[in-house]
């Protein structure tokens, strides 16, 4: 990979010429060409839909410090997902957390159903500003598909001061769940509970639609696995990761947490050829 030229920047339009007909990999390839990881903000809520851009962030530029806020009203299973997903892809994940004194009495004047605003405020849009000074473009997991208001943004965009990159904003519902299959990338814990989209307990609904169309996507999807897999290099150009048989998720249950996720088969000879890290 080339050292980055952090003189001067092309402009977005120029970039986004540049990005739009690469895969999802190689447009984060590109950017740390222009780019080192220390003026990259990485985030993660390590959400139903998280794990495709920490996969490839790990593959692209295994330093990359990925910031993860902790509300302190997170369930149980989103923390052991991190713990989970940054020991499989060896991430290095710093822990944010909101002032103290903030944090206590929004707890106590239970901010969350009076002022969700201030709850929000206060629990994670401030302390993610106190990580944005120093970076110069963040790195932002959105789909297109997810939302309506998203379908419109390009790859990359300037934002209240620093450039937003949407590595992931065209790929399609379908393209996603194929992602998830061939890279076998591990579901949150509350997806397998029907969870659809997870953040703070107090503000999250089980069943609202998730990141690909709902949680049953995993197991109508796993048919069509076997069928991609001898093509998944021209239709992915991604590292190769092998497909783990979906049947070894088992859904836990809800009275005791005790997360099960598929296991990753680690592969030596032709087949494996994804970047290795030392261990």
């Amino acid at each position: 990979m080339g050292s980055a030229q952090t003189q001067i920047a092309p402009k977005p339009d120029s970039l986004n010429d540049r990005f739009s007909p690469l895969s999802p990999y190689h447009r984060l390839v590109q950017l740390y060409q222009l780019f080192p990881p220390e003026e990259v903000l990485v985030t993660s809520s390590f959400g139903t839909s998280s794990a495709l851009l920490l996969y490839l962030i790990s593959q692209v530029q295994p330093r990359q410090t990925v910031y993860f806020i902790d509300t302190t009203f997170l369930f149980p299973e989103t923390l052991e997902y991190k713990r989970y997903l940054t020991d499989l892809y060896r991430l290095n994940v710093v822990d944010i957390l909101p002032l103290p004194s903030e944090n206590a009495q929004s707890k106590e004047e239970q901010w969350w159903i009076n002022d969700p605003d201030r709850c929000c405020l206060a629990n994670k849009v401030l302390p993610l500003e106190a990580v944005k000074p120093g970076h110069r473009v963040w790195i932002s997991g959105l789909m297109g598909f997810q939302n309506a208001n998203r379908s419109h943004l390009h790859i990359l965009e300037e934002s209240r001061g620093i450039s937003k990159f949407h590595p992931l904003i065209d790929i399609t519902a379908e393209r996603f769940r194929l992602f998830s299959d061939m890279y076998d990338l591990p579901p949150h814990p509350l997806e397998l509970q029907g969870y659809g989209s997870v953040g703070c307990v107090q503000c999250t609904r089980k069943g609202e639609a998730g990141p690909a169309g709902g949680q049953g996507w995993r197991k109508r999807s796993a048919g069509c696995t076997s069928r991609m897999r001898s093509n998944h290099r021209f239709l992915f150009d991604l590292p190769y990761r092998p497909v783990q048989l979906l049947d070894q998720i088992r859904v836990h249950a809800p009275a005791t947490f005790s997360p099960v996720f598929p296991r990753i088969k680690k592969l030596s000879g032709p087949e494996s050829c994804s970047p290795k890290k030392s261990d």
